[in-house]
C-alpha cells in the first residue's frame, strides 16, 4: 500500500474554535482483527498490498482501495451547530438553502431532524453533488480510489445519476463477494491524524453495506420527509449546462417551507456552488430586476442589497489585487461587455456569493490560489495550482451567465418554448469563445500575471481648472487605503484612476476607446485616393472594392467614387446601389465622425479576438450599450470623453506612434454614432448603400455562413451594384471578402470564366500604386503586434535591425541548398503546401478550384495576397537564429500561418462547390455542403491538428532523381519529356497533372501466410476463427483465394469481404494501382472521414479519367511502380527507415511507432500499358466494387462492402455500427468468413477490424450455443445498419456477469509476468472498465481476440510499442525537425490513436451484451457523456 500525506483542500477558516452547540452520535464500533483463515492462498493473504493487488470485482478492481470520505481535519469547527456525523452544516442567512459534507448515516438522521423532517413535518429535498462511486459499510461512507493515488478523485464527467447509481449497486455486490472470501470481512483504508493511509479489515453483512440510494429509501420508509436527487458533478470542475437546468427543473416550484440540502464530499466547493444556484432560484422567483435594491426589502435576505462600489484612487499592486479579489479578471470583464447587464449580473451573483460563503468564496478562493500560485517553485504543484485557478475561473465564468439567463426578459420556465441555459449559450457563442480563447488558451493572462503591453506613464492631458474630479462620488476606497494614500494619488496618472474604474456596461473598468486611424494605416503601396478611408482600392472590371474603415466623411467620399450619390433627379431604375459590408468583430463607435474601437489598457494595440462567433445583432447591441456608455462619461465630465490617440509626429517628448490620452468634447447625442446609425443616417440622405454587418475574427478563416451571406446577397446584386468591403486596415478580412465576392460574380454571372467590365474600369486604376506588386503583406508604421489587419512582423524586423533571411551571407552556404530553397520557395509561393494538395486532391477538379482561386487572388491581391501571406507566417524571417527569448513571436507567427492556411484551403473548398453549384444548378447552401463532405472537414480538422505538416512543402527534390530513374530496358517504359508530356495533358475530375497510378507489391515472408495461394503475396488469418486480413492482390488472385476458401460457384462457404481501403483504387488488367501524388510517390493518399459511397464515387470517375488516357493515347495508360534505389542504405533516414529505398522492408509488420513515409521521396519508373474496356475486371479498367461484384456474377460466394479506415483518424463510433453489420452477414445453410482487405495484410487498420471480428465472433459463437437458436443470425442478417441491426442477446437475462463462463476465458494469473501496459491495463482503461458494466470481463474478451490475432498483428503491443518510443531520447531526424516534428511526439500520437481503437473495443463489447436491441452504438456512446470525457483525455500512463 502507498502511504502519502493529504493535501488538504480545506477553506482558509479552519482554524478550531470552541463550539457553543454539538450534537453527538453514539461512538463508532471499533475495526474487527484481520481475518484468521482468508480465500487467498498466495503470499501473506491478508497483506494490504496482496489483497488490493487481487481484487476481482466489477468496480473493485485491482489496485482499488475503498477509502473513508471521513477524515482529520475535514470539519470547519467555526460552523455552528457541530453535527457529530455530518461535518461543516450550515444554512444561508434568510433563505431555505443548506450545505454539508456527506455524512455518516447517524449523521444524516441528524441533520433531518435538525430540518424538523422527521415524521413528515417538513420537506427536505436532498441533492448528492457527488460524481464518484460511494458506499456506506456500517454506516460510514466509502468512496473508490486507485491505490497509487488515494487523494485523487476518479472523474467521470458527464456521467448521469443512473449510472452513478449502477456503478454503486455493482460496487456494493463486489464488497459482499469479496467479504464472503475473507470471512464476511472487507478491507478498507482511513487516513489517522498523520495524514497517512493505513488499512483496516472491517466486519460486514449484507445489511451492513448499502448505497446512498438504499439509505435515503430507508430513512423514507423510517418516516423522514426527504426527496434525494443524485447531481453528479466533476469535483473542482464548474457545473454543466444540463446540471443547471436539472437544477432548474426542480428547484423552480418547490413545496411549501422546504429545506434544499446540498453534499458533496467536504461539503466546499460543489456543495456550495449548488447552495449559490439554488439561492439564485429562489431569489429570481420573488425579484424580476437585476438591479439589487437599495435598502433591504421585506420578503428578502437582509443581504441582498446594493454595495457601494469598489474604486481604486491610485494605481498599484495593492489596487490590482483588490480588484482581482473582487472578480475582476480580464475574462470576466470580457463576459460582461457581452452580456446584456453583464455588470448587474456579476453584482447579484457576488452578494449570492458572499452569502454562501461559510465554506469558500468562490473569488476569494480563485485570488487565493493565485497567489499560492505566484508563491510556489514546484513545478508539478505550480501547475495543479493554475489548473484549480481555471476551474475555479471557469465556474465563476458559468455562475455570472447563468444569473444573467434567469434574469433575461424572456426566462420563464413554465413557458414550453423556454429555452434552457444550454440552448441560451449555444445562441451566444461568442460566449464560449471568451472562455476558450482568453482562459484555456491563454492561463496566465486570464489570471493576470502577465506583463502588461500599455506603458505604464503614457501621455495625456492635465484635468483643466475647474474640471470635475475623475473618481466618481458615492464609490469606496479599497480597504487598506487611508487618506495619505488620497494625497499621494494627487500625484498619480489621472487618466489612469478614470480608466481603472469606468463602470459602464461596454466601456467597464480598464478599457479604453482607442482611435481607429492612426499613423501607417495607409498602405504605402496604394495611392490614397479617397481622404477618410485607408487603402481604399478597387478589383479591376469587377466593381468590387475594398477600404480599411473609414470615417464618417470617407463613406461619403467612398460613395461618392462608386457612383452612388443622391439622386439630382427622377429616381432611375438603373440607379446602382452599393453594398457595404463591414467586416469588423471589435465594438466600434464614432464620435465627431471619426471611428473609436473599443481596447483593453493592457493592450491597446491587439484586437479583442475574444467575440468569436458573435452575431451582427448581438454586436450590435454592444455597440448600442457602448454609446450609451460613452454619453454617460460624457456627460458626467461635463460634455468630454477620455480617448487615447496615436501621435503622428514626435511630440513632448513622445516618439511617433506612442499612446496619448486626452478628452475628446461630445456635444451631445448626436456626436456619437454607432455603425449602422451612420449608414441608416446617409441613406436618409439619399445615398445608394445597403449597409450588413458580418462580424469576422482577424487572422481567421471565415465561417461556413460567412460564405453563406456573401453567397446569397451577390448573386442577387446586379452587376452595376459596386460591393465593398472593410474591416480595421483594410488587408486581410477585406482582402478575404473581395475574393468571395469576385469568385461569386465570376461563377453567377461569368460562367466560370473571368470577364473585365470595361464601363466599371473607371473607378479602379487610381486606387493603385506601382509598388502594388511588393511582396509585403502591409505597409504601416504603428508598433502595434502582428495582425491580419495591422503591420506584419517583416516590417518591425526591418525597422528593428535584425537581421532577416535576406541578410544572411549566402556565400557560405551550399548552391544545392540555395537551388532548393529556391526551389522550396517557388513552390510555396505557388501554395504548394501538403494541406493544400490533400484539399485539392479530395475535390472534384480540385486543382482546377485551385487554378480559379489563385488567379482571383491575384487580381484581388493590391494590399494583402492571400496566398503568399501563408508564406511569409510559415517560416518567419530567420532572426530567430539571433535572439531565442523571441521564440513565443515565432510560436505566434506560425499559429498565423496555419491560420492563414485553413482560410486559403477554405477558399479553395468554396470555389469547388461554385463550381460544383454552377454545373448541377443545385440551390445547397456552402454550409449544407460542407456537412455532406466529412473528408473536407477532416482535412480542414487536419491543420489544427497538426499544423507543421499541413504548413510543410510538397516536396520537389525528387523531382529530378524521379525523371532521371527511368531507363528503357523496354518498349513500354519511356523517357523523362514523354512522361511530362502525358502527364502534362492529365486534366480529369481525380487524376491531374500530379497524380499517378503506382502499384504496390509488400515484401511478404511466405512463413507468415496463412495459405498458399497464387497470385496472393500478403494473407493472414486469425487463431481458430474464419477470419482473414488480405494485402495487395490480383484479381486472379483474389479468385484463387475465394476458391480455396470454399467459395467458388456451388461452394459451401460465402465469405463477407470488408475492403478498408481508404486511397483511390484502380485495377488496370486485373492488377490494383494506387493513386498517389507525384513529388510523393510512397506516401499514402488517405481520404480521412470520406463516406464509403463518396470513394467509390471517386474511384469512378478515376477509372473514367483513365479511360479517356487510353484513348488519347492508343489505348495505353501511363502507369508507375516503384524501383530500388542501389546507393541508398537500408534502414538510412534517406530510405525513409526502409530496407530498399521506397519498398517495405520484410519483416513480420509494419512499424507501428511512426508514420511510414518519414521521407516520401521513393523512385518510381513510368510504363505504357494497354488496357481494354471499362468495367472488364481482367483485361481492361475497373474499380474495387466492380471487382467484386463481377466476382459475383461469375457465381462466387461473397457480399462486399467499403469500410473506409485508415491510421489517419481514429474510427468514430458510426464506423463500428457499419463492421457490426458486416459481421452478422449469415446466409441461411451457409458457412461463413470474413475477409479484410486493406493496402497490407498487417495494417494497424487491418489489425484492429480483425480483433474486432474476432471479439464478436466468439461472443457469437457462446451464444448461440447458450440459446440453442440456429435462426437468430439468419434474422439478424436482414436489418440494415441504417435502422440499427439485431444483436445476439444472452436468452436468459441479458446479463454480463456469465461472460467469461460463456466465452471460456482463461482465468487471469495471479500474478502476471509482464507489465501492467503490455496487458492493456492503462489508468485511463482501468478507469473505463470501472464506469462500464461488467467492463473488466469485457477487457478480457477484447484481449482473447487480440491475440487470436498475433499473426495479423498485436493492437497491444502496438500500444506498447508506441509507449516505450514516446519515452525513449531518440534524437529526432535532420527531415522531421525541420517538419516541426519529433520521434517521441509522433509515436506518442500514434500510441494514443491505437489506445483510442483499444477504448472502443472494450465499449462496444459492453454495448453488445447491455443495450437496447434498436439502438445503434453511436447513439449508445452519444448517451454516455462520460465516455467522451474518459475517451478525450486518455493518456499511455499505466499505474506502477
Amino acid at each position: 500500500m502507498v502511504f502519502k500525506l493529504r493535501l488538504c483542500h480545506c477553506s482558509d477558516e479552519t482554524e478550531v474554535v470552541e463550539p457553543q452547540r454539538v450534537v453527538q452520535a453514539d461512538t463508532p464500533p471499533q475495526p474487527s482483527p484481520p481475518p484468521a483463515q482468508p480465500g487467498n492462498p498466495s503470499g501473506n493473504p491478508t497483506d494490504p498490498a496482496v489483497v488490493v493487488a487481487n481484487r476481482k470485482g466489477d468496480v473493485l478492481i485491482k489496485h482499488t482501495i475503498l477509502k473513508s470520505d471521513h477524515f482529520p481535519g475535514c470539519q470547519n469547527k467555526k460552523l455552528i451547530p457541530l453535527l457529530d456525523g455530518a461535518p461543516n452544516f450550515r444554512k444561508v442567512p434568510g433563505l431555505p438553502v443548506y450545505g454539508v459534507a456527506i455524512p455518516t448515516v447517524v449523521g444524516l438522521r441528524l441533520v433531518l431532524e435538525t430540518l424538523g423532517a422527521e415524521q413528515g413535518r417538513r420537506k427536505v429535498l436532498w441533492h448528492n453533488m457527488r460524481e464518484e462511486p460511494v458506499l456506506y459499510i456500517n454506516g460510514k461512507p466509502y468512496v473508490v480510489r486507485e491505490s497509487s493515488k488515494p487523494f485523487a478523485n476518479l472523474e467521470y464527467t458527464g456521467i448521469d445519476k443512473t449510472r452513478v447509481e449502477d456503478m454503486e449497486m455493482r460496487l456494493k455486490q463486489d464488497v459482499l463477494k469479496e467479504a464472503a472470501e475473507y470471512g464476511n470481512q472487507i478491507m478498507v483504508a482511513h487516513e489517522n491524524d498523520d495524514f497517512q493511509v493505513i488499512e483496516e479489515w472491517e466486519a460486514v453483512t449484507e445489511v451492513d453495506v448499502q448505497t446512498p440510494l438504499e439509505v435515503y429509501r430507508e430513512l423514507a420508509e423510517d418516516g423522514y420527509d426527504v426527496d434525494y436527487l443524485r447531481v453528479p458533478v466533476t469535483d473542482e470542475k464548474a457545473p454543466k449546462e444540463r446540471d443547471f437546468a436539472l437544477l432548474q427543473r426542480r428547484l423552480w416550484q418547490l413545496p411549501e417551507g422546504a429545506a434544499l440540502v446540498f453534499n458533496c464530499q467536504m461539503g466546499r466547493g460543489r456543495t456550495t456552488t449548488g447552495m449559490v444556484i439554488a439561492s439564485l432560484l429562489h431569489l429570481r422567483q420573488r425579484v424580476t430586476s437585476l438591479t439589487l435594491p437599495s435598502k433591504a426589502q421585506d420578503g428578502l435576505p437582509d443581504w441582498f442589497v446594493e454595495r457601494p462600489a469598489l474604486v481604486s484612487p491610485r494605481g498599484g499592486e495593492a489596487s490590482r489585487e483588490a480588484e482581482l479579489r473582487s472578480g475582476k479578471y480580464g475574462v470576466i470583464r470580457s463576459l460582461l461587455r457581452a452580456l446584456e447587464g453583464g455588470a448587474t449580473s456579476k453584482a447579484l451573483l457576488d452578494s449570492v456569493i458572499d452569502a454562501c460563503n461559510a465554506m469558500q468564496n468562490l473569488r476569494e478562493a480563485i485570488a487565493g490560489y493565485r497567489v499560492r500560485l505566484t508563491h510556489e517553485s514546484n513545478e508539478d504543484k505550480r501547475n495543479a495550482l493554475l489548473q484549480v485557478c481555471l476551474e475555479y475561473l471557469e465556474r465563476y465564468f458559468y455562475l455570472i451567465a447563468y444569473t444573467a439567463y434567469l434574469f433575461d426578459p424572456s426566462f420563464n420556465p413554465q413557458r414550453p418554448q423556454q429555452v434552457s441555459f444550454g440552448q441560451w449559450m449555444k445562441q451566444r457563442p461568442e460566449l464560449m469563445s471568451v472562455l476558450q480563447r482568453m482562459l484555456r488558451r491563454n492561463p496566465l493572462a486570464a489570471l493576470a500575471l502577465h506583463r502588461p503591453s500599455r506603458p505604464p506613464q503614457a501621455a495625456h492631458q492635465p484635468r483643466a481648472q475647474g474640471q470635475p474630479p475623475l473618481v466618481p462620488d458615492g464609490a469606496v476606497k479599497p480597504a487598506g487605503a487611508s487618506d495619505d494614500d488620497d494625497e499621494d494619488g494627487q500625484a498619480e496618472d489621472e487618466t489612469a484612476v478614470l480608466i481603472a474604474n469606468r463602470n459602464g456596461a461596454v466601456l467597464g473598468a480598464h478599457t479604453i476607446l482607442k482611435e481607429d486611424h492612426f499613423p501607417g494605416c495607409q498602405s504605402s503601396k496604394l495611392a490614397n485616393i479617397v481622404p477618410g478611408a485607408p487603402n481604399f482600392r478597387g478589383v479591376p472590371g469587377q466593381n468590387v472594392y475594398g477600404s480599411g474603415l473609414p470615417t464618417v466623411n470617407g463613406i461619403r467620399a467612398a460613395l461618392v467614387h462608386v457612383g452612388c450619390v443622391p439622386s439630382t433627379s427622377e429616381p432611375d431604375a438603373q440607379q446602382a446601389t452599393a453594398l457595404w459590408y463591414n467586416m469588423r468583430e471589435e465594438p466600434v463607435v464614432y464620435i465627431n465622425g471619426r471611428p473609436f474601437v473599443l481596447r483593453e489598457d493592457e493592450r491597446p494595440f491587439k484586437n479583442m479576438q475574444e467575440y468569436t462567433g458573435i452575431d451582427t445583432a448581438r454586436l450590435e447591441q454592444m455597440e448600442a450599450r457602448l454609446k450609451a456608455d460613452v454619453l454617460a462619461e460624457a456627460a458626467s465630465l461635463e460634455g468630454k470623453l477620455l480617448v487615447a490617440r496615436e501621435l503622428s509626429t514626435k511630440a513632448d517628448g513622445q516618439e511617433a506612434g506612442s499612446l496619448v490620452d486626452n478628452f475628446e468634447p461630445v456635444q451631445g447625442p448626436d456626436s456619437v454614432q454607432t455603425p449602422r446609425e451612420v449608414y441608416e443616417a446617409l441613406q436618409r440622405n439619399g445615398y445608394h448603400v445597403q449597409y450588413y454587418r458580418v462580424p469576422m475574427t482577424d487572422g481567421t478563416a471565415p465561417r461556413e455562413s460567412t460564405f453563406d451571406v456573401f453567397y446569397e446577397h451577390i448573386k442577387q446584386a446586379g452587376p452595376r451594384d459596386p460591393i465593398i468591403f472593410n474591416c480595421q486596415m483594410g488587408a486581410g478580412r477585406t482582402t478575404t471578402g473581395m475574393v468571395i465576392a469576385c469568385l461569386v460574380r465570376m461563377f453567377t454571372s461569368g460562367n466560370g470564366k473571368w470577364h473585365d467590365h470595361e464601363d466599371m474600369n473607371a473607378h479602379v486604376p487610381c486606387g493603385f500604386s506601382p509598388r502594388s506588386t511588393i511582396s509585403d503583406d502591409v505597409g504601416g508604421d504603428s508598433p502595434r503586434g502582428s495582425s491580419d489587419d495591422e503591420a506584419g512582423p517583416s516590417l518591425r524586423w526591418q525597422e528593428s535591425g535584425v537581421p532577416g533571411v535576406d541578410d544572411v551571407d549566402q556565400s557560405s552556404r551550399d548552391s544545392s541548398m540555395v537551388e532548393a530553397d529556391t526551389m522550396e520557395a517557388a513552390s510555396l509561393k505557388e501554395g504548394e503546401y501538403v494541406a493544400v494538395r490533400r484539399f485539392t486532391r479530395i475535390l472534384e477538379r480540385g486543382d482546377d478550384a485551385k487554378s480559379s482561386l489563385d488567379m482571383v487572388i491575384d487580381k484581388c491581391g493590391a494590399l494583402v495576397n492571400l496566398r503568399t501571406a501563408i508564406m511569409r507566417y510559415r517560416k518567419p524571417r530567420r532572426w530567430f537564429r539571433f535572439f531565442r527569448p523571441e521564440i513565443n513571436v515565432r510560436h505566434t507567427a506560425f499559429k498565423r500561418g496555419s491560420a492563414y492556411l485553413e482560410r486559403y484551403c477554405l477558399l479553395i473548398a468554396f470555389t469547388a462547390f461554385l463550381e460544383r453549384s454552377l454545373q448541377l444548378g443545385t440551390t445547397m447552401t456552402f454550409r449544407e455542403w460542407m456537412a455532406a463532405r466529412p473528408d473536407v472537414g477532416q482535412a480542414r480538422d487536419a491543420i489544427n491538428q497538426n499544423p507543421a505538416g499541413a504548413l510543410a512543402p510538397v516536396p520537389v527534390g525528387a523531382l529530378p532523381q524521379l525523371w532521371g530513374m527511368a531507363e528503357r530496358t523496354n518498349s513500354r517504359e519511356l523517357g523523362a519529356e514523354e512522361q511530362k508530356k502525358v502527364l502534362g495533358k492529365r486534366r480529369g475530375s481525380t487524376l491531374s497533372r500530379r497524380s499517378i497510378l503506382k502499384s504496390y507489391q509488400p515484401q511478404s515472408s511466405a512463413k507468415h501466410n496463412a495459405m498458399q495461394v497464387a497470385g496472393v503475396l500478403d494473407i493472414r488469418k486469425a487463431k481458430g476463427l474464419p477470419v482473414y486480413t488480405l494485402g495487395s492482390s490480383t484479381v486472379q488472385g483474389v479468385r484463387n483465394l475465394l476458391s480455396a476458401l470454399g467459395a467458388r460457384p456451388g461452394g459451401f462457404t460465402h465469405v463477407v469481404v470488408t475492403d478498408l481501403r481508404e486511397e483511390l483504387v484502380a485495377y488496370v488488367n486485373g492488377s490494383p494501382y494506387l493513386r498517389r501524388e507525384l513529388e510523393m510517390p510512397s506516401a499514402a493518399l488517405h481520404h480521412a472521414g470520406i463516406p464509403s459511397a463518396k470513394l467509390e464515387d471517386m474511384e469512378r470517375r478515376l477509372r473514367n479519367d483513365m479511360m479517356h488516357e487510353a484513348v488519347a493515347w492508343n489505348g495505353r495508360v501511363l502507369l508507375h511502380r516503384e524501383v530500388p534505389v542501389p546507393d541508398s542504405p537500408a534502414g538510412s533516414p534517406a530510405a525513409g527507415g526502409m530496407g530498399v529505398k521506397g519498398m517495405r522492408r520484410s519483416s513480420d509488420g509494419e512499424d507501428v511507432t511512426r508514420k511510414e513515409d518519414v521521407k516520401p521521396d521513393a523512385a518510381v519508373a513510368a510504363f505504357w500499358e494497354p488496357t481494354g474496356d471499362m468495367g472488364d475486371i481482367d483485361r481492361g479498367l475497373s474499380t474495387p466494387l466492380e471487382v467484386y461484384q463481377g466476382l459475383a456474377a461469375e457465381g462466387y460466394q461473397l457480399t462486399y462492402r467499403r469500410v473506409p479506415l485508415s491510421r489517419e483518424r481514429t474510427p468514430e463510433a458510426a464506423d463500428l455500427d457499419v463492421l457490426h453489420h458486416q459481421l452478422l452477414m449469415q446466409p441461411e445453410g451457409k458457412h461463413v468468413a470474413h475477409l479484410i482487405v486493406s493496402r497490407t495484410a498487417t495494417g494497424s487498420s487491418a489489425r484492429f477490424a480483425a480483433a474486432f471480428a474476432c471479439m464478436f465472433l466468439r461472443l457469437n459463437m457462446s451464444n448461440t450455443m447458450a440459446n440453442a437458436s440456429s435462426g437468430m443470425l439468419a434474422e439478424m442478417a436482414a436489418s440494415e445498419v441504417a435502422g440499427s441491426p439485431k444483436r445476439l442477446r444472452n436468452g436468459s437475462n441479458n446479463d454480463f456477469t456469465s461472460l467469461a463462463e460463456r466465452m471460456s476465458l482463461e482465468p487471469l494469473p495471479e500474478h502476471a509476468p509482464v507489465s501492467a501496459a503490455l496487458m492493456g491495463e492503462y489508468r485511463n482503461i482501468m478507469n473505463l472498465c470501472r464506469v462500464l458494466p461488467n467492463g473488466i470481463e469485457a477487457k478480457r474478451a477484447v484481449d482473447e481476440a487480440i491475440d487470436r490475432c498475433c499473426a495479423i498483428g498485436n493492437l497491444r503491443e502496438d500500444i506498447h510499442r508506441c509507449k516505450t518510443s514516446s519515452e525513449s531520447q531518440v534524437p529526432a531526424t535532420a527531415h522531421a525537425l525541420q517538419m516541426g516534428q519529433s520521434v517521441t511526439l509522433a509515436a506518442r500520437r500514434l500510441g494514443l490513436h491505437y489506445l483510442q481503437r483499444y477504448f472502443f473495443l472494450i465499449t462496444f463489447m459492453c454495448f453488445i451484451e447491455s443495450s437496447r436491441a434498436n439502438l445503434s452504438f453511436a447513439r449508445w456512446m452519444a448517451d454516455r457523456r462520460e465516455l467522451k470525457h474518459l475517451l478525450t483525455t486518455l493518456s499511455l500512463e499505466a499505474p506502477t
